[in-house]
């Protein structure tokens, strides 16, 4: 499921830093959460194992049937796996809303990109 088997025989601490990511994501499953937290899960990751991180992470959302808490900056990443979105600045929600309606979001847009 996390494209790992190839790697079976190899140390974890051999792994890049993307296949340490879906191997702690897997190591994660086995404890079977109701709900997961990434902090940043695509930071430091290369274009090509962020893609297959996705992949897995939308993978385990539909097959496991569970909720994923995840802190990110990136709005491409977002868009890909959440429904919903939470925006902070500050501490503070400024907006919710799908990632289409954040994205057009007039506080969002201030806050990040210091206007539309």
């Amino acid at each position: 499921m996390l494209q790992l088997l190839q790697l079976k025989n190899d140390y974890a601490g051999d792994l890049s830093g993307g296949q340490k990511k879906l191997l702690s994501l897997g190591r994660v499953f086995m404890l079977k959460p109701d709900m997961i937290l990434l902090d940043e899960p695509t930071a430091g990751v290369n274009p090509t194992l962020r893609v297959q991180l996705m992949e897995a992470i939308k993978r385990l959302q539909e097959m496991e049937k569970k909720a994923f808490f995840i802190i990110e900056h990136s709005m491409k990443v977002i868009s890909d796996v959440c429904d919903k979105v939470f925006v902070l600045n500050y501490g503070k929600k400024i907006a919710e809303g799908t990632p289409e309606e954040i994205q057009q979001n007039e506080q969002v847009l201030e806050a990040y990109l210091g206007g539309a």
